[in-house]
């Protein structure tokens, strides 16, 4: 899928009400948390939306270059949304992985990424 990857910080109601089913859809506790913060307007706490077709298809939530949450809503599981946004992501940089990250998320990451754990 062609996805591409912008930060969110405004989102119109479309976009939030996509960003509430996106979140319903994960049981990991850490992106529950950053998702909350995110929410909440922590100024540290950085979403990247990943966009398809007008549609919000998967979002990584991000803190001081560590992310905290890698999400992707069910319906494109499995099309290659996760790879393709992590690509878009290092891109800008390096980054860390949350020590507590999901699991499943913490080895996708680390089989097809360079992303080093954060400490502590």
């Amino acid at each position: 899928m062609p996805v591409f990857l912008k930060p969110l910080t405004q989102p119109d109601d479309a976009e939030t009400v996509e960003l509430n089913k996106l979140a319903d859809e994960q049981d990991d506790p850490v992106w529950r948390d950053a998702w909350r913060d995110w929410c909440a307007g922590d100024a540290a706490m950085r979403l990247w939306a990943g966009w398809f077709n007008d549609h919000i298809v998967g979002a990584i939530l991000t803190r001081d270059r560590c992310i905290e949450g890698l999400a992707v809503r069910r319906v494109t599981r499995g099309r290659g949304v996760a790879t393709r946004m992590m690509t878009l992501l290092l891109e800008q940089g390096d980054w860390t992985v949350h020590p507590e990250i999901a699991e499943a998320s913490r080895s996708f990451i680390r089989r097809r990424f360079p992303c080093p754990p954060r400490d502590g």
